[in-house]
């Protein structure tokens, strides 16, 4: 329960992948809230931190990467392969407050399934996108 949890939770890996990974359904465990965010509005205004899921998913060579800060904070956004090998840093700088989009360019990678991650100095949130040619 705990890894299905996680690796549906917080890797952004789709339910019935995580099933098939395991062979088997898993109850999943209120370890991370429901969107795996920190985020509340208030008339539109962002007070926490947000990884959405990029878009398109899956693509070929270009998608957009969005997030969210509540507050100015310095930022890693990364692309790992599966293994867990960092293949991008995709930025690594301040933003301020507020709601980002980062174009990101796939290019150069093969076909399949990587992880994106936003890391700030208090969090960091993953998501799951699919490079397909």
């Amino acid at each position: 329960s705990i890894y299905a949890t996680v690796l549906e939770s917080w890797l952004g890996v789709g339910a019935v992948a995580v099933d098939d990974i395991f062979g088997q359904s898993f109850e999943r465990l209120d370890l991370v809230n429901g969107s795996g965010t920190g985020v509340s509005t208030e008339a539109g205004a962002v007070t926490a931190f947000d990884l959405h899921q990029n878009y398109p998913n899956p693509f070929a060579n270009q998608t957009t990467i969005r997030f969210s800060l509540g507050a100015s904070e310095d930022v890693n956004l990364t692309v790992y392969d599966v293994s867990g090998k960092a293949v991008e840093v995709v930025a690594n700088q301040a933003f301020a407050s507020g709601e980002h989009a980062i174009p990101f360019d796939a290019s150069n990678l093969a076909s399949g399934v990587y992880i994106y991650q936003l890391k700030t100095p208090t969090q960091s949130f993953s998501r799951q996108m699919t490079v397909v040619r």
